[in-house]
């Protein structure tokens, strides 16, 4: 369960789709948790063309898989065409299509998986805490301590661990 508590078990930096996710699967098992990003807001433009399909297995199992493929174009070939006008083709289906419910790459923007993430944390009432910066971290014995700076230079003390 996401926290603003001093004391929780896990700090995530980055709410990015790898921050996002840990964020949805620590939520799905009750562990305390943050997460925080120094920027304002989500990526608005895409940063990747595709996932592959462990990813939507992955996303299936936290209950948002066939959200993530309705955002996206599934695509079993592709189509590269040249500047002297010859094109090939290649074949992306068929990549353990045996052992996967997704046997395809999905094209979805970056902009949307994290788009999708982010409403599964907010149904889920947790805030992504945004223009707030890891700055430093002492571990001492019993727990890991963390510097955080707000956008309005706010320090913070927090400290992960029992």
């Amino acid at each position: 369960m996401a926290s603003t508590d001093t004391q929780l078990d896990v700090l995530i930096v980055g709410a990015g789709p790898t921050g996002l996710t840990l964020a949805v699967q620590l939520c799905a098992f009750g562990i305390r948790f943050r997460i925080i990003d120094r920027n304002e807001d989500r990526a608005h433009e895409s940063r990747a063309l595709a996932v592959q399909a462990r990813t939507v297995e992955i996303f299936e199992s936290l209950g948002i898989g066939q959200a993530l493929v309705a955002r996206g174009n599934s695509s079993v070939r592709l189509a590269l065409h040249f500047e002297g006008g010859d094109a090939a083709q290649v074949e992306l289906s068929g990549f353990a299509a045996a052992d996967t419910r997704f046997p395809f790459i999905l094209f979805v923007s970056q902009a949307e998986t994290e788009a999708l993430l982010g409403q599964y944390l907010k149904d889920a009432g947790v805030a992504i805490e945004r223009g707030v910066e890891l700055v430093d971290t002492v571990s001492e014995p019993e727990e890991m301590r963390c510097r955080l700076r707000h956008q309005a230079a706010e320090w913070k003390r927090l400290a992960l661990g029992t």
